[in-house]
């Protein structure tokens, strides 16, 4: 079972917030107007501009289509130019978008690499651990939850981008010994048995890459190694088949991108359609010690008593009470219907989650950003038009509090670019949600009734 996260579980949601927090204010950032919001989403830049999703109406409903929060510490309070955001006449003229054509439309998920024996040590750097009196400990869990199954991310993938083939690529990849390292093997075991080797070797097809591995850059980190994201990715490359539109490699190791970074969940080379995502910060079991409030994940996110109490001392607190949330029993909408949705199930924050609903948790959150960084492959730029998939996110909090949804703006290129009917991707993905076993985990039980 998983340790119990931080968060009240007494909080009843009863308003839902629509528009961006007051710290949005404060931080600079302006949700384009909605005559903005209608251009973007068509072709010509033109408010009567035609679209294939047919959102243009539907997209001025707040409740189906709310605002970017904009908490502190999120992306868009750093960075909230909203001058640099992509339209869909943008995305059109985008050099360097690549099309999908008939020789080359399918989407690959990469399996994890095998772990050679003599770099045993990567399995059990993908295991958190977590500080005490007597020092580290190891979180191992006795038939505890699994890693998400490659096979069951295809299987979420092949719904959201309806009309593209996706295939889990069955590769001999392998992590093994590098050879610069085998030469001082012998040297580490005589000084430490815990000291690990700063590369390891991936083998890829007839080649073998070589991967940078340093400890974690804070002693009190979750997990104790990592490995870097960019080698990773220049491996992936190498794995592109020829039929290929996209590439998504899945690890299960903790990542970095460079010196300056903590840790980094994923990355995708858009142009070059390659990404990789990484399991190990998505795993419920790290929850409480990274302070993650499973009660307010999305939709819950939107709960206008949880917003003021992050937003308290970041701004005035005027207008927190205007026009900016709407109590549920009084209007009818997609974001309310998800919030009753999340809120139908067991409190999220319970100990008493089997293992099932616990892989299910995990699942959710691995899709999501896999999703998002493969639409960084389809030419999507970070969206700060509505709350969207496509956000960028700048903590694991916010990630969290993030939809699973394409804003009408980035479903617009979605369509376009996959030729899917929009009706036949809806239904996909309602039928992929509406799994039994599905309805038991918060964010695609969420997911489906904000999409019905």
């Amino acid at each position: 079972m998983a340790p119990r996260s931080t968060g009240s579980t007494s909080c009843h949601h009863h308003e839902i917030r629509l528009t961006p927090s007051p710290h949005a204010l404060a931080a600079g950032f302006r949700q384009p107007s909605d005559p903005q919001r209608k251009a973007a989403l068509t072709r010509n830049g033109h408010i009567q501009g035609k679209t294939k999703s047919g959102l243009v109406q539907e997209h001025t409903k707040p409740s189906k289509f709310p605002a970017p929060l904009v908490l502190p510490g999120d992306e868009l309070a750093f960075e909230p130019d909203d001058d640099d955001l992509q339209s869909v006449e943008q995305w059109l003229r985008l050099g360097s978008r690549n099309e999908i054509t008939n020789a080359r439309r399918k989407l690959y998920i990469v399996a994890p690499p095998e772990v050679a024996p003599e770099v045993a040590f990567l399995h059990d750097i993908c295991e958190p651990s977590f500080a005490n009196k007597t020092g580290r400990k190891v979180a191992r869990i006795p038939q505890g939850p699994l890693f998400p199954k490659v096979e069951a991310i295809a299987e979420y993938l092949e719904a959201f981008y309806h009309g593209v083939p996706v295939e889990v690529l069955q590769e001999d990849n392998q992590f093994m010994a590098w050879e610069d390292e085998q030469t001082n093997s012998k040297r580490r075991k005589k000084t430490s048995s815990t000291q690990r080797p700063n590369y390891v070797g991936l083998k890829i097809l007839d080649e073998c890459v070589g991967i940078r591995v340093r400890p974690a850059p804070s002693d009190a980190d979750i997990f104790t190694h990592q490995l870097n994201l960019n080698d990773l990715l220049d491996a992936a490359s190498d794995l592109l088949p020829d039929d290929a539109y996209a590439l998504c490699m899945i690890v299960h190791q903790d990542l970095y991108e460079d010196d300056d970074d903590d840790f980094c969940c994923g990355r995708a080379y858009g142009g070059s359609r390659i990404a990789v995502v990484s399991t190990a910060r998505y795993n419920p079991i790290t929850d409480r010690a990274c302070g993650i409030d499973r009660g307010h994940a999305w939709p819950a996110s939107h709960c206008e008593e949880y917003i003021q109490r992050l937003c308290k001392g970041e701004s005035s607190g005027k207008g927190l009470k205007s026009k900016t949330a709407t109590k549920r029993k009084r209007e009818e909408g997609s974001i309310h219907a998800a919030v009753s949705a999340f809120q139908g199930l067991p409190d999220p924050c319970s100990l008493n989650h089997t293992n099932q609903q616990v892989e299910g948790i995990w699942l959710s959150r691995v899709v999501r950003t896999v999703s998002h960084e493969l639409g960084h492959c389809f030419g999507m730029d970070h969206c700060g038009y509505y709350a969207c998939v496509m956000q960028g996110t700048g903590s694991l909090a916010e990630d969290y509090r993030q939809p699973p949804y394409l804003c009408p703006v980035d479903l617009e290129k979605v369509l376009i670019a996959t030729g899917a009917d929009p009706i036949k991707r809806r239904d996909a993905l309602s039928t992929y949600l509406h799994a039994q076993r599905r309805q038991e985990i918060h964010m695609f039980a969420a997911f489906a009734a904000w999409l019905d």
